[in-house]
């Protein structure tokens, strides 16, 4: 949590006054496609990415509504499977996995899918600063390897859609506090044994 969530928090925190001042301003934070799904064996990497994909929406939320009509944009990426220093086992992780050798061998398949090019997350950083896609992606998670243009000319469907490129829960059932919700009883209070 500390690098992958309070690292861009804290950087977010010192560039957010001086966009907030002169009403521009991007930021792109490096997210994960893990950030989206439950990984065994990755907690704290797939709860920290997360946490940063709904803190960038949490906090492009406020600056739309501290400062309308600004251009600021911030955006989570998925920059791609690419190869780096946190894809490779060595050192004190060769012994943990060790005794897992069910999660060494996942480590080893899962590996083998990082194969993309830094270039694509590059190029794709470079257009969302420069405001492309900021009616329909700003405060979003985008994934690099979605085809950038193929989701700006679908602008109809995400503004339909708000939960599109986003982190939510979908339930069965609805909640009183929803519209159309079901009237029911109250239920009778009763107390629990030991409170």
């Amino acid at each position: 949590m500390a690098i992958n969530f309070n690292g861009p928090v804290t950087l977010m925190w010192l560039v957010l006054p001086s966009f907030i001042e002169r009403r521009r301003g991007c930021v792109l934070n490096i997210a994960s496609r893990a950030g989206t799904v439950d990984m065994p064996s990755n907690l704290s990497y797939c709860t920290s990415k997360a946490a940063l994909i709904r803190f960038t929406g949490a906090i492009q939320a406020e600056i739309d509504e501290i400062a309308p009509s600004s251009d600021i944009q911030l955006y989570s990426i998925h920059p791609g499977a690419v190869a780096s220093g946190i894809t490779t086992i060595d050192g004190q992780q060769d012994i943990s996995l060790a005794e897992f050798p069910q999660v060494a061998s996942r480590f080893a398949e899962w590996k083998k899918k990082f194969t993309g090019s830094p270039h694509l997350t590059g190029m794709v950083c470079v257009a969302l600063s420069t405001g492309i896609a900021k009616d329909v992606l700003k405060g979003k998670y985008f994934d690099v390897e979605q085809d950038l243009e193929d989701i700006i000319s679908r602008a109809p469907l995400l503004k339909a859609d708000p939960l599109l490129h986003t982190l939510h829960t979908t339930m069965l059932g609805s909640l009183e506090r929803e519209e159309g919700a079901v009237d029911r009883e109250p239920e009778t209070p009763f107390e629990f044994p030991g409170f």
